[in-house]
């Protein structure tokens, strides 16, 4: 981009279709697949995964036989055949699906089972945001860039497994007391990995801190839509926007505490207290509804 004002249009651009995008993936699967939603929006989540693990190598394979900018030319052109393939297909009918007004979405959002999950969704969103923005900048602390990039590819590694077995999982055992058997064990993990350790207990601690953190996004996506499947696309768009409100804020937190107390300090106080909250809220929320499957009439 020739100026910083360039740049931050394109963002704003990426942002928007992406967006878009997200804002209709889920809707589209929730009617292809309603008899088993929740484990299509889990498979998706990690084919997603799929994809952030790889990618990074790419960007190594790019680097080492071009210049930067042509990484981007290689990820347009990966798009394509999914494009193509898109356009080759109708999209599926969404007669079930009902509009709301302002008042049905203020009623809709008052309801334990979507209010609870937003609230799960921002606390997903901020751990994976801080996690996503400085693992590598704490980890070139202490190790190479390369070491450190690696650390963050074995965080994103840990999704794969976790949300297969997710996969499995959902259908057997109620959402809630999946989400509390995933998340406790990233308390101490989280614990651990930040507390200036390095070695095998640095990528060991990540590692069960990924696992752990991969469920909350598409078992609560799942938890929500499922609370009213008839309002997935609002249901849809307002658990991905209280994603992002984490995704925003999170990092920034980590950033300001830095300053004074060191960005190891910084990390591990913010993510333990968050993995903290985030049990907290799923247990309020069991407690709530009163089960720990998903509340049908609420």
């Amino acid at each position: 981009a020739p100026t910083y004002a360039v740049f931050l249009l394109a963002l704003f651009g990426q942002g928007t279709a992406a967006g878009a995008f997200r804002g209709l993936d889920r809707v589209v699967l929730s009617h292809l697949h309603a008899d088993r939603r929740a484990r299509m929006y889990t498979v998706y989540t990690l084919v997603w995964a799929v994809g952030a693990v790889l990618t990074p190598q790419l960007v190594s394979v790019v680097l080492a036989i071009a210049e930067w900018r042509t990484l981007f030319l290689v990820v347009a052109v990966a798009f394509l055949p999914a494009t193509l393939l898109a356009a080759k297909y109708d999209l599926p009918a969404i007669d079930a699906e009902r509009s709301v007004s302002r008042s049905d979405l203020i009623a809709l959002l008052r309801r334990p089972a979507v209010l609870g999950s937003c609230l799960g969704m921002v606390l997903t969103g901020a751990l994976e945001g801080v996690l996503f923005t400085w693992l590598v900048y704490y980890a070139e602390t202490f190790y190479p860039t390369v070491t450190a990039n690696a650390l963050l590819s074995v965080y994103l590694l840990a999704y794969i497994p976790a949300r297969l077995g997710c996969a499995t999982a959902i259908e057997r055992v109620p959402h809630l007391s999946l989400l509390l058997a995933a998340l406790v064990p990233a308390i101490p993990a989280l614990a651990i990995a930040f507390s200036g350790v390095t070695g095998p207990v640095l990528f060991v601690t990540v590692f069960v801190a990924g696992a752990a953190i991969s469920t909350g996004f598409p078992v609560l996506s799942a938890y929500a839509v499922e609370s009213a499947p008839e309002y997935s696309g609002p249901l849809n768009a307002v658990t991905n926007g209280s994603t992002y409100v984490g995704l925003a804020a999170a990092p920034a937190v980590v950033g300001v505490l830095a300053e004074p107390y060191g960005i190891g300090l910084a990390i591990q106080v913010t993510v333990v207290a968050l993995a903290i909250a985030f049990v907290l809220a799923i247990g309020g929320l069991w407690r709530w509804t009163g089960t720990a499957g998903v509340p049908q009439k609420t």
